[in-house]
């Protein structure tokens, strides 16, 4: 499944994907947005050198 929506995108695509396991976002999208009680806190590209996890509790504290 996962190469198939690389594919995708490779093409031109665009997937939206929601999930609360971060690992998962990071090895398969190239951009996030967090969403808490329907407000987005923060949008962004995905760099290999970043931590989502790290992001996320980042813009968590400071909410």
């Amino acid at each position: 499944m996962k190469q198939s929506i690389k594919h995708y995108v490779s093409e031109g695509g665009t997937v939206v994907i929601t999930s609360h396991i971060l690992e998962t976002v990071q090895n398969l999208c190239n951009r996030y947005m967090i969403i808490d009680q329907g407000k987005i806190l923060k949008t962004d590209e995905i760099h290999q050198d970043q931590n989502l996890e790290d992001i996320y509790m980042d813009v968590i504290d400071h909410e």
